[in-house]
């Protein structure tokens, strides 16, 4: 798997050494990798992975799965399902909207309300309550 390749192709907005560095430190470039509860978990192939994370989900479980090691709790929100969050392409698109959310809310950019995010001009995307500073600024993030 050509990982280089993988984020030039598939990420929009960060710098690809950025992307590089987050998936060197939660998979170590392991597309069909998963973890709970601090244990690691290998597989093969995706349809391997997908089997053993069904299990895990039917039996509770939380877990953080593909490149980016996205959690479950949080497959909608970044676009994922179980089968394609070991999907390296998915992954990163997922895995880049949540290092943007999380640098966007470390810098005082907050969500704005659930009823006018759902609004129905705004489809499939986070509606984002600027800081006085960015007044005028717009984000998206399209699945």
């Amino acid at each position: 798997m050509d990982l280089t390749a993988i984020i030039l192709s598939c990420s929009a907005l960060l710098a690809p050494e950025i992307l590089a560095t987050v998936i060197d430190a939660e998979s170590g470039g392991d597309p069909y990798l998963i973890q709970v509860e601090g244990r690691r978990i290998e597989s093969t192939s995706a349809a391997e992975a997908v089997g053993r994370a069904r299990a895990l989900l039917a039996d509770g479980y939380t877990i953080r799965a593909g490149l980016m090691q996205i959690s479950s709790d949080g497959w909608e929100q970044y676009g994922l399902t179980l089968e394609t969050a070991f999907d390296p392409c998915r992954s990163v698109r997922g895995g880049e909207q949540a290092v943007m959310e999380g640098f966007l809310l470390s810098r005082g950019v907050r969500f704005q309300d659930e009823a006018q995010a759902s609004a129905p001009d705004v489809p499939r995307e986070r509606a984002w309550a600027m800081p006085p500073a960015l007044d005028g600024f717009s984000i998206s993030f399209d699945q």
